[in-house]
């Protein structure tokens, strides 16, 4: 209970009263919330396991005086999200090895101790950006318009989502959404329902996800771009030194040996399958390079490599 709460006067709505109890500092629940939903983001896993659940059904923290130790110093600094997202990210926690360990693996598997890092998927807006910064395609600028914003949204439900949506390449955070359409590739991974609010994603495994990778024009497009990219870079003058900028641009890693071979292999194959008078054998061959990174558990993955 927030004690000496201000009453709200009789012609006033009460919205500003109900943002000053709720930002209250002797609210106990609002920055715990906040400080649990960011360490949720960055680590996979929030200290309440439960993120949009902090009432009596809810799972109890993991690390409570952490808990209470963030929440505290997120309201002395200004209930800044970036100095906190600072403070974890600063953190040994934070900077831990997802590489297993044995002995803690008998006495903590579920890692709720937090002696390692968790692999994790990227979200379905991460994983487009990878792909559209791989391929060189990504639009950093701020979009200077929408077309969704304009016609408001009962017009925009009675036009087709793609003529309405036309292809973009700013990140995704910018891309407009609407109610009833989800792109393919967020529906595929977990995007939640515009419709509802959600602290934490469903993170699914299914066959349609890998056929989309396979199969789809973006992927295609991407792989095709990333390619000509790839080609059109001076420093790599063979194609070991092009398998090793590749394997840097979309893993951060250099090949093992005998990642080396399996590329090389399939590059072959690909140009010796293609028309000799084709003057694009060679981005083909190599799309089908980014194309199989694209496809890699590790491209959509935070995880170290073993």
């Amino acid at each position: 209970k927030i004690e000496n709460t201000p009453p709200i006067a009789a012609k006033h709505s009460g919205r500003l009263e109900l943002a000053q109890w709720i930002t209250s500092e002797q609210n106990p629940i609002t920055a715990r919330v906040m400080v649990n939903r960011i360490w949720h983001h960055l680590l996979g896993r929030g200290l309440v396991p439960s993120v949009d659940n902090f009432g009596v059904i809810g799972k109890q923290p993991t690390h409570p005086e952490l808990l209470d130790a963030l929440a505290l110093q997120f309201m002395q600094e200004g209930w800044s999200t970036k100095q906190m997202i600072r403070t974890i990210m600063l953190s040994h926690v934070y900077q831990l090895s997802s590489t297993p360990d044995s002995a803690n693996m008998e006495i903590n598997p579920d890692n709720r101790l937090l002696w390692r890092a968790s692999p994790r998927r990227l979200e379905a807006e991460a994983i487009r950006d990878a792909i559209l910064t791989v391929s060189g395609q990504l639009d950093f600028n701020r979009p200077t318009t929408s077309t969704v914003t304009p016609l408001g949204d009962k017009l925009a439900r009675s036009i087709p989502m793609e003529k309405l949506q036309p292809s973009s390449n700013h990140r995704s955070i910018y891309l407009p959404v609407v109610r009833d359409y989800v792109p393919e590739l967020f529906d595929l991974f977990d995007f939640p329902s515009p419709s509802l609010v959600s602290g934490n994603r469903a993170v699914t495994n299914v066959p349609a996800q890998a056929l989309y990778l396979r199969n789809s024009q973006f992927i295609t497009d991407q792989s095709r771009y990333a390619a000509q990219r790839l080609l059109a870079d001076k420093q790599a003058k063979d194609d070991t030194a092009k398998i090793k900028l590749a394997m840097r641009w979309a893993l951060a890693r250099t090949p093992s040996a005998a990642e080396q071979m399996g590329a090389l292999q399939l590059i072959q194959q690909v140009r010796q399958s293609s028309d000799p008078k084709s003057k694009t054998a060679d981005v083909d061959a190599w799309a089908a390079w980014f194309q199989t990174l694209y496809m890699t558990a590790e491209f959509r993955f935070l995880v170290d490599v073993q």
